[in-house]
């Protein structure tokens, strides 16, 4: 086999690799609308104020989404936000049972934490300083949670109490909104700029196009070198 047709073969693999596993079936690029770019149902606001390039929110505001769930315990979601004034304590970033329950993912300070299973894991990203990649997800056939931060995973366990399955028939999903047994307390203010919900769960981040494409390029430039130095 040829160089150049070994790397080829590389690249293919590769944007295999990158491809998701799961199926993008909302996405919520927040650009001045609450809209869902592949044409499901739009957020609802509770609060906040929504820009040219994302939503504002204080503490106890947030986004709803009420559109349903394939399946409520076999999905991912994939975010990027900032949290203000993470010196400590409790702020939801998702809560599941549709405010019925303390159980829900946090930032505790600035680690992210799924209350009550662990306490702060991963990187400490939640400083107010700087937008923050996370992406959770939820495998049925396994029950297994994953959480990432940055591309980097944070921490996973097996739910088999199903905390991290959406109730109300798998319908709701709260964002940045405190349930109701600790009166809004546990919240902070911040700014999200896009919210992702994918049908199943991915393995792994999913790279951004843009940095796809760059790999790709890189590997055909690595090729073409090749067989020129052949000729």
């Amino acid at each position: 086999m040829h160089k150049f047709t070994s790397l080829a073969a590389i690249a293919a693999l590769a944007f295999a690799a990158a491809a998701p596993a799961a199926t993008l079936t909302h996405d919520y690029e927040l650009n001045g609308s609450l809209a869902d770019a592949l044409g499901g149902p739009a957020l609802t606001a509770q609060g906040g104020t929504l820009d040219a390039n994302g939503y504002a929110f204080g503490a106890n505001q947030g986004l709803v989404y009420s559109g349903g769930f394939a399946d409520g315990g076999d999905y991912s979601i994939d975010m990027r936000f900032s949290l203000d004034d993470r010196s400590g304590g409790y702020a939801k970033i998702i809560d599941f049972l549709d405010k019925a329950s303390d159980n829900g993912l946090y930032a505790l300070g600035q680690k992210l934490e799924f209350y009550p299973v662990n306490g702060g894991a991963g990187p400490s990203v939640f400083d107010g300083q700087q937008s923050v990649d996370m992406l959770v997800a939820r495998d049925a056939s396994t029950g297994s949670f994953t959480a990432w931060i940055n591309g980097t995973q944070a921490f996973t366990f097996n739910d088999s109490s199903s905390i991290a399955v959406f109730g109300s028939a798998g319908s709701v999903a709260n964002f940045f909104i405190d349930d109701d047994h600790t009166g809004g307390r546990e919240s902070a203010p911040g700014y999200v700029d896009s919210i992702k919900i994918y049908d199943g769960a991915l393995a792994a981040p999913v790279p951004e196009p843009g940095s796809v494409a760059l790999m790709l390029a890189g590997l055909g430039l690595l090729g073409w070198r090749a067989r020129r130095a052949q000729r």
